[in-house]
């Protein structure tokens, strides 16, 4: 077997195949699309027929004439704006008054709120792990409450989710589907921890001085959320007596990809170390306002096994197939689903799941 990456493609009108394929899907490089692949081999490879549920979830959603025409100026309104935000003057002022005005919060997330004891760390948790009221929480889980089992593969691995931009714990099913995902996870006794991103809209009005409001700043949330896995791990806080998990499997829907890339490719050493992880995104967005909802285009680097859904059929909001892959990757567009519907698809679900389980 070769052992290079999976790619499926939209199976209808991709440009690879005319029509639904019932056998077996093309396999395609996202950076050599023309070149069909065989004998294709990954440590966690999805059942086809789960590949064609999920892409088939869904009635299709063709986008407009006038859909079309307005993402491709709004594609060329993020070039545009990646340039001027790197030369214009008047950005770096701007981005320089925002750091000014939220850095207080931001140092002293990074600071745990100046916790030093193991007692002071577990209030700093308390503080922003959700209560069942108070949505602007950063995180919650069931892991707190669980005690060590060794032997037990749900108890060995641990898995962490991101919501999108906007979603809250409270969000509805049809609105946060991660969230029903949680849930699932949580009765079946796997260890789970589940984490809001911020808020771009809240994160704009504070960019513009239209607010004061730092809570669901996406620095604010970053920082406080990189603490509460490194404390997970090193078992600190109201983690304390939690065995340190040997694998972690991150699901991150839009915002949430954004999350984890940036948690892994820029803090992971000293966060986990050499805890091995895989990693699932949704869609997925990089975090922040500045980057006006561009595409997560790379796989995280500490990431042993990646898989990436997306779709291409929302006017402003589109996830995409990292440019460059490694042979344990698996890349599946979804023709009938819109960035809304990503993290609701049943058959998404499904094919993470197996992933945790195995």
């Amino acid at each position: 077997m070769t052992g290079e990456a999976v790619y499926y493609p939209n199976l209808i009108g991709s440009g690879f195949i005319t029509e639904r394929d019932t056998t077996c899907p093309k396999q395609v490089e996202p950076k050599a699309s023309s070149n069909l692949l065989t004998d294709i081999f990954t440590p966690f490879t999805p059942a086809y027929e789960d590949i064609k549920n999920a892409q088939y979830a869904h009635e299709p959603v063709p986008p407009s004439l006038c859909q079309n025409i307005f993402k491709g100026l709004l594609n060329f309104g993020r070039c545009v704006w990646k340039v001027a935000r790197e030369l214009n003057p008047l950005t770096h002022l701007f981005n320089l008054i925002e750091k000014i005005r939220c850095s207080g919060h931001i140092e002293k997330a990074k600071e745990r709120n100046g916790a030093r004891t193991n007692e002071e760390i577990k209030k700093y948790h308390e503080s922003i792990q959700y209560d069942g009221e108070d949505t602007s929480r950063i995180f919650r889980t069931n892991i707190a409450d669980q005690k060590s089992d060794k032997g037990n593969t749900k108890d060995e691995t641990v898995t962490v989710l991101f919501l999108g931009n906007k979603q809250s714990f409270k969000s509805p099913k049809e609105k946060a589907g991660l969230n029903e995902f949680y849930e699932k996870l949580a009765a079946e006794g796997h260890k789970v921890i589940q984490f809001r991103v911020g808020d771009a809209a809240s994160e704009l009005k504070h960019w513009c001085l239209l607010s004061n409001d730092c809570s669901l700043n996406t620095d604010f949330v970053f920082e406080n959320t990189s603490n509460i896995l490194e404390d997970l791990i090193k078992g600190r806080g109201v983690f304390t007596g939690v065995s340190k998990p040997k694998k972690i499997v991150f699901v991150g829907y839009s915002f949430g990809g954004g999350t984890t890339q940036k948690l892994l490719n820029e803090r992971w050493e000293k966060i986990g170390g050499n805890t091995p992880v895989s990693t699932v995104y949704l869609d997925p967005i990089k975090l922040g306002t500045t980057d006006l909802g561009c595409p997560v285009d790379e796989r995280p680097t500490p990431s042993s096994s990646h898989m990436v859904f997306y779709q291409n059929n929302s006017t402003a909001i589109n996830g995409s197939a990292p440019l460059k892959l490694e042979k344990t990757d698996t890349v599946i567009e979804l023709p009938n689903d819109t960035h809304n519907s990503v993290d609701n698809n049943p058959y998404v679900q499904k094919i993470i799941h197996k992933l945790i389980e195995e």
